[in-house]
């Protein structure tokens, strides 16, 4: 009985063994094929053509979006694109024909934007790299950056105000990604104004260390609510800078 015991711990220590070294193995394979995973860069989307009510974006030929963007939403996440020069395309799915396209040599590992903007047959394909590894983190500030996303020849007024002060007024034509910079968070009052038939304001409320992009959307002087001149922002990321 003590033999038939010994025995039969030797096979159990021995399949033991085994199972220990198929585990270390296959955590072995693992670990080599998370080393050699394929680099990627990323990239956010934004349909802000107030006439398109569903966009596709394709990249070098493949659609990325999972559904098509409708007016004025935006991919709410990244997603993953080759490194290296591509050229991408905003789509109208009603219409299966392209709206614009842009061409960049995409960095690796590095996080992009794209706006599509534009109306009534005039598109436009702006791409810009979202530096948050420049923001600092710990700072005590939230950062910001805007887009004049409104189809209309006049520049826009654009003026931040907080705690009654303007701490920023600055003329932006159409068409322009400001670079992101910091802010205090809370009640800050952003508004926009051409003098002619842009006017709007709204107050904000942003969390520290986190990276907002403040949209000036809409068609002036639309009767259509849906598409009427606003301000409204996205939560595109966070400070990763030392």
């Amino acid at each position: 009985m003590e033999k038939l015991f010994l025995s039969l711990r030797r096979k159990i220590s021995l399949s033991c063994i085994i199972m220990l070294m198929l585990v270390l193995s296959v955590g072995c394979k693992k670990d080599s094929v998370d080393e050699h995973m394929d680099p990627v860069s990323h990239l956010m989307s934004f349909n802000l053509a107030p006439d398109k009510a569903a966009v596709n974006i394709s990249v070098s030929g493949d659609v990325i979006t999972n559904q098509p963007l409708g007016y004025p939403n935006y991919t709410g996440l990244y997603q993953d694109v080759d490194p290296g020069p591509q050229t991408v395309q905003s789509v109208d799915v009603g219409l299966n024909a392209a709206m614009a396209s842009a061409s960049l040599s995409f960095e690796e590992d590095k996080y992009y934007s794209l706006f599509v903007l534009g109306n009534q047959g005039n598109y436009s394909n702006i791409i810009v790299r979202d530096n948050y590894e420049s923001l600092p983190v710990g700072s005590g500030k939230s950062y910001v950056r805007y887009i004049n996303a409104i189809p209309d020849s006049s520049d826009l007024t654009v003026s931040i105000t907080a705690n009654g002060s303007v701490i920023l007024a600055t003329d932006v034509h159409y068409a322009t990604v400001s670079d992101f910079f910091p802010l205090d968070g809370l009640d800050l009052v952003i508004g926009i104004d051409n003098g002619v038939n842009v006017t709007a304001q709204e107050t904000f409320n942003f969390q520290i260390g986190k990276a907002y992009t403040v949209l000036f959307t809409g068609i002036p002087g639309t009767p259509d609510l849906s598409k009427a001149v606003k301000i409204q922002y996205a939560l595109t990321g966070s400070a990763a800078g030392n």
